[in-house]
């Protein structure tokens, strides 16, 4: 998620380099949801630039987390984790201890797709310790899901387990369908690495008809088949 950007004044004289700025900003957002992530970055670096280049700090934090995201979704994490760095001491400055948790979560997500699964649990605990003691109970269930699966890969399996269902408790208490059944999805992964394929089964076709989303459905129903092809059910 990109971070909001302090509404600082911009000095005197800019003014051409913000219309600039913000024409680049309009072209990244025109490729990203054409799946053109290398311009989009292209793009927002540019505008980074112009806005480094001529004292422009009002949009450096969104202008850092929309590249990581971007790297993120191009699969490119080393990058994704560069860019988030880029903004955490800015938080720190400003005393933002939100977006720094908010940070600490998208940084354990991408060690996850780094495969290393304790320097994720770690950031999703401490995340989840911040989001716990300010009453947010989407952003916990997000750090318990991580940390479920981070509990998973190294093989800690009842811990994973437990974490999982109190993730889908939370999310379905807060009306989180799709969610829920992303969680579910996890648990259908875990009990089939454990062998227990018709819990495996029951767990996928519980996340089928959870998720309200048709796109999503129709992927949890496909998982579904697979996991009870599997079990010969």
């Amino acid at each position: 998620m990109p971070g909001e950007a302090p509404c600082d004044a911009p000095p005197e004289g800019t003014d051409q380099y913000i219309v600039a700025a913000a024409v680049e900003i309009n072209r990244a957002e025109a490729f990203t949801p054409l799946n053109r992530f290398d311009e989009a970055i292209l793009s927002f670096e540019k505008a980074r630039e112009y806005c480094v280049r001529h004292e422009i700090g009002f949009w450096f934090d969104m202008l850092d987390k929309n590249i990581a995201d971007l790297y993120f979704k191009r699969g490119t994490y080393s990058e994704a984790l560069r860019s988030l760095e880029k903004v955490r001491p800015r938080y720190r400055e400003q005393e933002d201890d939100r977006r720094l948790a908010l940070c600490d979560l998208e940084r354990a997500e991408i060690y996850l797709q780094l495969n290393l699964p304790q320097e994720a649990a770690e950031l999703a605990e401490s995340a989840q310790a911040f989001f716990e003691e300010t009453s947010s109970p989407a952003e916990t269930a997000q750090c318990l899901t991580l940390a479920g699966i981070a509990q998973s890969e190294r093989g800690e399996t009842d811990s994973a387990e437990q974490t999982f269902r109190h993730a889908v408790d939370m999310f379905r208490g807060l009306g989180k369908a799709v969610e829920a059944a992303g969680v579910n999805l996890q648990l259908a992964k875990l009990q089939n690495a454990k062998g227990d394929f018709p819990a495996a089964g029951t767990l996928a076709a519980a996340a089928a008809f959870e998720a309200e989303d048709l796109a999503v459905r129709g992927a949890y129903a496909r998982i579904t088949l697979a996991l009870l092809a599997r079990t010969g059910a």
